[in-house]
């Protein structure tokens, strides 16, 4: 018999449990930007099971033995109709992460159940092994970030190339990299859609030295919900990256936006108890 959805993901109008989301009379969540002073977007509810049930299947709740709950009792659990519920699980199975076998329930694909888990040192491995759709390439001049990040003059030229990362055909990343105008020249827009940039530049005599990156979370706006197919307002992985070359000068700068339920960033600490205070230290 399928198993319920755990109670902590419960959604009650109106109300809330105390750990999942408030929901409004009028069935619905609106999200406020950074500075909780306007709202940025409004989650639809089939987006929220199709959320939690993606989550559910990543975290191995469902097998081949047992499958999802039925469309009744997750729509009971969650307090939503079942047309709610069955365009949730129209997404995921458009996703091919579920199978409905009739007679039997709807069960996870297993071979697509985890998203990719990525560590600082194998980020290029990573996006090596995605298929890349460039949406913009041009040159324009640098805005003051950019300016700031290659170390160049505003308006500087940068070859700004934008691109979108898919997995198994599924939206994973949207990536806009500013290249210094050295640096670039060196790129043409037929190679920068087959083959990592930094890798493209150290074939043709730039090589890369180190790379500082930064990692926070951000809210998807209009042009990252469309291109990552997400709800407006989703929560997004940002990943901010400066690639520099062995004199220490930066070439590139980069942004990403990341899915999620599609990617998961992995660090493993160990104890180095070396120095006056115990601490945790990255293993390489």
């Amino acid at each position: 018999m399928a198993t319920a959805p755990p109670r902590c993901a419960n959604f009650e109008s109106g109300g809330q449990n105390g750990k999942g989301w408030i929901l409004g009379q009028n069935k619905s969540s609106r999200l406020r930007d950074d500075n909780g002073t306007g709202a940025v977007g409004v989650i639809p509810l089939y987006h929220r099971v199709y959320t939690i049930l993606s989550q559910q299947i990543r975290e191995g709740q469902f097998n081949a033995e047992t499958p999802l709950p039925g469309e009744q009792q997750i729509a009971s659990m969650y307090g939503v109709s079942r047309v709610t519920v069955r365009k949730a699980l129209q997404r995921l199975e458009q996703e091919g992460r579920i199978i409905r076998q009739r007679g039997r329930g709807t069960f996870p694909i297993m071979d697509r159940q985890r998203p990719p888990v990525g560590k600082l040192a194998d980020q290029m491995t990573i996006m090596q092994d995605t298929d890349s759709q460039v949406l913009l390439y041009e040159w324009a001049g640098a805005t003051p970030d950019i300016a700031q990040g290659l170390k160049i003059r505003q308006g500087d030229r940068t070859l700004r190339v934008d691109r979108l990362r898919m997995r198994n055909r599924i939206p994973l990343a949207m990536g806009c990299s500013w290249v210094a105008e050295r640096a670039g020249k060196l790129l043409d827009e037929d190679s920068v859609s087959q083959a990592p940039i930094v890798e493209l530049l150290r074939e043709r005599g730039l090589a890369p030295g180190i790379v500082e990156q930064r990692i926070t979370a951000t809210l998807a706006d209009a042009a990252l919900s469309t291109g990552l197919q997400v709800a407006p307002g989703s929560p997004l992985i940002l990943m901010q990256r400066i690639v520099y070359d062995i004199d220490s000068n930066p070439i590139i700068f980069i942004r990403s936006h990341y899915r999620p339920d599609r990617y998961s960033y992995l660090v493993t600490l160990f104890p180095d108890q070396d120095g006056p205070t115990p601490r945790w230290v990255e293993i390489e």
